[in-house]
């Protein structure tokens, strides 16, 4: 199972979610980051996952207030 390594990292981080906005925001923010390495390492292997690659970090990464992004 390709993914499971995205699950346990997953439930062992969901502790952190009793943190609250804070928690939950962090265990997005991990595995956000495994997707994101995964779509990277697909791209690499087929030029035309690239355009989606790109798109999926334009949706999911660039969601943060614009103050966030100046910080970057």
């Amino acid at each position: 199972m390709p993914d499971c390594h995205a699950r346990a990292v997953g439930h062992r981080a969901a502790p952190a979610g009793r943190g609250g906005i804070v928690g939950r925001n962090a265990v997005l923010t991990y595995l956000n980051a495994l997707q994101g390495a995964r779509y990277v390492e697909l791209a690499e292997l087929r030029a035309a996952n690239e355009d989606f690659m790109l798109g999926w970090a334009q949706r999911v990464i660039f969601t943060f207030p614009p103050t966030i992004r100046k910080a970057a």
